[in-house]
């Protein structure tokens, strides 16, 4: 793993430090937490949606963090800007797509030891994913002129397919936001509302398979530095437009309170990003249920998306 940036190390740290500070008062509390063998207890149904950017936008570019006012303002900004019924580019022929009937509790903004960060994304230290590497901006364009000639299925990514949308790292989604954590003595399964996709993470120390075997989900392998798991994943495949086989992730979860668990990755893909970065955000318990998501089986815009290129190909 490469390092990551001296400031954006002293910004998480700072923050984590502050978020372990500020309850001070639970910490007795937390260290109940704990399943029968002694293991921090990660278990329960956790929402991993929030209407803080993944990226800092333009408006708060030299601004980390919010103040109350500003957060009060960005939140309902935001929330007005992610409604399906009135956001202009979500609006067709016959209104929006997918109304918001459809979309899951958003969220609120995302708060770090009190204070509320403009972006997700903490590492670099503007609050920006890196700029993509050459050889896979022209990897992406040559992908793209592929889809727009649609000469088989095989040609949309997994996402447009239906066949996989989420997995490792975690994001959030509009309709389909939360996770499942399920604890044994031996390993930790992570069930993912988004597209249902389930990870074993085995926590006895084994390596990873051989780089020959992999997987849109990796190749987990879980262990616990004090209170933290750790989770470290390789044996990607291509995942599409976001990350490659080259992939390797490294996620943290950490039990802050009754109601939240902190969870922070760090992406390092070279063949793809220019650099390292890393994600931290809070997720907060939930009832649930997770739903499941048949989108699969309704998917049919893809045969749409097909027919529709024929029918242009025969007018030529």
């Amino acid at each position: 793993m490469r390092s990551i940036g001296w400031s954006a190390r002293v910004w998480v740290a700072a923050a984590i430090a502050a978020l372990a500070g500020s309850a001070l008062s639970g910490q007795r509390a937390i260290q109940s937490f704990r399943t029968a063998d002694g293991q921090p207890d990660l278990q329960g149904v956790w929402r991993v949606h929030t209407i803080t950017p993944l990226e800092r936008p333009a408006e708060f570019a030299d601004k980390p963090f919010l103040t109350p006012q500003e957060a009060s303002a960005y939140q309902a900004k935001r929330l007005a800007a992610l409604n399906l019924d009135t956001s202009p580019e979500r609006a067709g022929l016959n209104g929006p797509s997918v109304n918001e009937f459809w979309a899951a509790d958003r969220g609120e903004l995302a708060v770090l030891a009190g204070r509320v960060p403009t972006s997700l994304v903490v590492d670099p230290p503007d609050g920006r994913i890196p700029p993509l590497t050459s050889a896979r901006r022209a990897q992406l364009a040559s992908r793209l002129e592929v889809r727009r000639q649609a000469a088989s299925a095989a040609a949309f990514n997994t996402s447009e397919r239906c066949l996989r949308d989420g997995g490792a790292p975690t994001f959030g989604s509009t309709d389909r936001g939360l996770i499942e954590i399920i604890q044994t003595s031996t390993h930790v399964v992570i069930r993912q509302e988004n597209l249902h996709d389930t990870r074993v993470i085995p926590l006895d120390g084994r390596p990873h398979v051989p780089s020959a075997i992999r997987s849109w989900t990796g190749d987990p392998r879980g262990s616990w530095s004090s209170d933290v798991l750790i989770v470290d994943s390789t044996n990607f495949t291509d995942l599409g437009d976001r990350f490659d086989e080259n992939l390797h992730l490294v996620e943290r979860f950490s039990r802050i309170d009754s109601e939240t668990l902190l969870y922070e990755f760090t992406v390092d893909d070279p063949t793809v990003y220019t650099r390292p970065w890393r994600v931290v955000w809070p997720l907060k318990r939930t009832a649930g249920p997770l739903f499941e998501e048949a989108c699969h089986e309704g998917n049919y815009s893809l045969p749409g998306m097909l027919r529709a290129v024929r029918v242009q190909e025969a007018s030529r």
